[in-house]
C-alpha cells in the first residue's frame, strides 16, 4: 500500500469554519474501494458530508477494464466511471489533488496544493503499487508497469514502435498484458518464475491447457525462469534470463 507521512503539528489549519465545527468524512483514494465507500456513505448516511481525494488527473475509472482498453476491446468512455452527481452537495471530489500528510493529533490532512482539511473520520483507500523486481537495469527507459490509466497510455504509445515486448509475470494481469501487447502483431515473450502459468489459481493440468492455447496465438512462454538482469545503455536492449539465455 502507498504510504502517507504522519505529520505532527505544523502551520495553523487553513480551513473553512464550517469544517472546523462539523468536519466531513475524508476518503483518500478514488479507486474502487474509495468510490464504493463514498457511494454507500451518501446512501446510508446522507447527512454526512464526504470529501474525496484522488491524485490522478482523470475521473474515477474501472481499473479492471485497463487490460481490455490496452487491447483495444474497450474505449476510454467505457472505462471512465459516470461523473459525480453535480446536485449532490454532500460529496466534494478533489481530482488531481494528492494528500501529502496526516496530522492525527489535529485530525487534519494536508494536500499538495497547501490545503489543510479537517476530518471526523479518515479512510485510506490507497490501493496497491506494481511489484517491481529489484534487478540490475530495472530503471532503464523502456521498462513499464501496468497498474493505472497513465501506464496504459504509455504502453499504447510504446506498442506502436515495439518489435518485441517482454512481459515479466505469468499471473492474470501478466497474461492480459501479453495478449494486449500483441495487438499490432508485435512479437511478445512472457517469462514466468512459477512452475506453471497462473499458478495461484490453476493446477498444473489446467495451466498446460491454457499455455497450449496461448502458444497457438504466437505468444512465446518461458516457464520456471526469471530475469537476472536487464541490459542496455540509453534504453532497454535485452534481458539475461535466470538460466543464462
Amino acid at each position: 500500500m502507498k504510504a502517507l507521512v504522519d505529520q505532527g503539528p505544523a502551520e495553523p489549519v487553513r480551513a473553512a469554519q464550517a469544517d472546523r465545527v462539523n468536519p466531513p468524512f475524508v476518503i483518500v483514494g478514488m479507486g474502487p474501494v474509495g468510490m464504493q465507500c463514498a457511494r454507500l456513505l451518501r446512501v446510508k448516511a446522507p447527512a454526512t458530508r464526504v470529501v474525496l481525494y484522488g491524485d490522478e488527473p482523470w475521473l474515477p475509472y474501472d481499473r479492471i477494464q485497463l487490460s481490455a482498453l490496452l487491447a483495444g476491446q474497450r474505449r476510454m468512455e467505457h472505462v471512465l466511471a459516470p461523473p459525480f452527481d453535480a446536485e449532490d452537495t454532500g460529496l466534494e471530489p478533489r481530482l488531481h489533488c494528492a494528500v501529502t500528510g496526516i496530522d492525527r493529533q489535529a485530525r487534519v490532512v494536508r494536500d499538495a496544493e497547501g490545503g489543510v482539511q479537517p476530518y471526523s473520520k479518515l479512510l485510506l483507500a490507497l490501493g496497491s503499487e506494481a511489484q517491481v523486481p529489484q534487478i540490475p537495469g530495472i530503471d532503464l527507459p523502456g521498462v513499464y508497469v501496468l497498474r493505472d490509466l497513465g501506464d496504459v497510455q504509455r504502453l499504447m504509445a510504446r506498442r506502436a514502435r515495439s518489435r518485441h515486448t517482454l512481459v515479466l509475470g505469468g499471473g492474470l494481469l501478466g497474461l492480459e498484458a501479453a495478449r494486449a501487447m500483441q495487438r499490432f502483431h508485435t512479437r511478445v515473450t512472457l517469462v514466468h518464475r512459477g512452475p506453471w502459468l497462473v499458478n495461484r489459481q490453476l493446477d498444473a493440468g489446467a495451466a498446460a491447457l491454457l499455455q497450449r492455447h496461448l502458444e497457438r496465438s504466437d505468444l512465446q512462454i518461458l516457464i520456471s525462469t526469471g530475469v537476472r538482469a536487464l541490459i542496455g545503455t540509453d534504453c532497454l536492449a535485452g534481458a539475461v534470463l535466470g538460466d543464462g539465455r
